[in-house]
């Protein structure tokens, strides 16, 4: 989740400012290569609640690891869904969970 703590002193005082407007819920890790064939980049997921403050300081708030999406990347194709033996979607197994 490192993408989401950034310690510089504009994305500090974003975070403040976003945190002073509304409640955050929930924060996703993404995939390493989920923007693959375009861009190499850490990403996160940030769920916020638009219509309220963060007010509490030790407010819960999910944090999910996602880094195994059940999708691999092919040549021209970007990325694409992992299939078992049988050809069924290892992705709906995942959703399952």
């Amino acid at each position: 989740m490192q993408t989401a703590i950034g310690n510089s002193s504009e994305i500090k005082s974003f975070k403040k400012k976003l945190l002073d407007k509304y409640t955050l819920e929930a924060v996703f890790s993404l995939p390493n290569e989920m923007f693959y064939p375009g861009a190499s980049a850490v990403a996160c997921c940030m769920v916020f609640d638009l219509s309220q403050r963060h007010e509490k300081a030790n407010r819960d708030t999910f944090f999910g690891y996602y880094k195994d999406d059940n999708f691999i990347k092919r040549k021209g194709l970007g990325r694409i869904e992992k299939e078992d033996e049988l050809g069924n979607s290892l992705w709906e197994q995942t959703k399952k969970n």
